[in-house]
């Protein structure tokens, strides 16, 4: 059976995450946290919504834009179920 997205993500869950691999809450505008990290010399940020459900589509495009930092294999772990 294929893995799929896990369907009980919250942002906070993703800030965690996220935390561990050097982000950190830059700032916040309504209910979405702008993460920010800085990684040999370049700027990187990332924005996530603090919801309490994240719908998979929007866990999909926040796995996406985060594989631009951190590798699939570390990404897909924590995105998908085994």
């Amino acid at each position: 059976m294929p893995n799929r997205l896990k369907s009980d993500i919250s942002g906070k869950d993703i800030l965690d995450f996220l935390g561990c691999h050097g982000f950190v809450v830059k700032r916040r505008k309504g209910s979405h946290m702008i993460l920010k990290r800085t990684f040999q010399g370049q700027s990187q940020m990332l924005v996530i919504p603090d919801h309490k459900i994240t719908p998979k589509g929007t866990l999909k495009a926040i796995m996406n834009q985060s594989e631009k930092y951190i590798s699939f294999d570390i990404l897909h772990e924590f995105f998908y179920t085994k």
